[in-house]
């Protein structure tokens, strides 16, 4: 194949490219995505496991804190009635010291399921989420350097805004460049 002819096949296959439908593997159809509102937001975390001292401390104020995350990072899909009702069980949760996430020890975790219940009461969708916050140093100097700038309720905040971010992208698709800035920029005003 000469130069010519293999040009115009790669600018055809990229033409093509550019045209085609992105793949979602979000839990809604396209039609659902776009109609989706919210007017509910659930968190139970009375079955939780929590793992450690630090999750024992947020026990009593992980259900509002996730439950006021989520309705930001959704912020842009509540409606007042007739939404659709967002519920998140929380299975475990650990809150890891900064000292012992800096020398590789321990690590924060939080694991749920986030379920969408339509207006008529039927389950639309049913999502397992995971996120870690915080990792081991790569040296002695940098461990006691994360060890002093780090702390459990930065790690708590990063698990809380990381899990609210992954329920949406798992059930919404990925944000346009700039739409995640718009939507927070609406929130402040």
């Amino acid at each position: 194949m000469d130069r010519r002819h293999f040009l115009a096949a790669l600018g055809a296959t990229a033409l093509a490219a550019a045209c085609a439908p992105i793949p979602s593997d979000t839990a809604l159809t396209t039609a659902e995505r776009r109609a989706l509102r919210i007017s509910n937001v659930q968190v139970v975390s009375s079955g939780a496991n929590f793992l450690n001292s630090g999750a024992q401390d947020v026990r009593n104020v992980l259900a509002p804190d996730l439950q006021g995350v989520l309705r930001r990072e959704f912020s842009d899909r509540i409606v007042q009635q007739g939404g659709w009702t967002m519920q998140v069980e929380v299975a475990n949760l650990a809150v890891a010291s900064a000292t012992s996430t800096a020398l590789g020890r321990d690590q924060s975790q939080l694991e749920g399921t986030v379920r969408l219940i339509d207006p008529q009461g039927t389950l639309q969708a049913s999502v397992p989420i995971a996120v870690t916050a915080g990792e081991a140093a790569e040296s002695v100097l940098g461990g006691a350097a994360s060890a002093i700038a780090g702390s459990r309720s930065r790690f708590y905040r990063q698990l809380l805004g990381t899990f609210a971010r992954d329920a949406r992208t798992t059930i919404l698709g990925r944000d346009l460049p700039g739409q995640r800035i718009v939507r927070q920029t609406q929130n402040a005003l």
